[in-house]
């Protein structure tokens, strides 16, 4: 069994992203990605427009804050919060600390 780092996967400032468990995902013919997620600080993800997804996403903060806008609504969330946006609804976060915020998300 091969052991892997989220720290193997190439880095693009202000979001580190790396999908895992897609064996798996494919292994059970699920349409959908499980990803771990930094984003650095004072970033907002994406820097221009909204995030549009063709899944909906469940998103659970594991540590840090976020501030993420959904069908304009503002929502702070933090640590041990999660969210839920469906498929095809515009959204940004932001990260309005200095320090990174890191989630874990599913989009299924």
């Amino acid at each position: 069994m091969k052991i892997n780092t989220i720290y193997d996967a190439p880095t693009t400032a202000p979001i580190f992203m790396v999908p895992m468990f897609e064996n798996i995902l494919k292994e059970k013919n699920i349409d959908g990605t499980f990803n771990y997620v930094e984003i650095e600080g004072k970033a907002k993800v994406p820097e221009e427009g909204y995030s549009i997804h063709d899944h909906d996403e469940l998103s659970i903060v594991i540590e840090g804050n976020l501030e993420v806008e959904i069908e304009n609504e503002i929502y702070h969330v933090k640590t041990g919060d999660y969210t839920l946006i469906r498929k095809g609804v515009p959204h940004i976060s932001k990260n309005l600390n200095e320090e990174k915020c890191t989630i874990v998300s599913l989009l299924i």
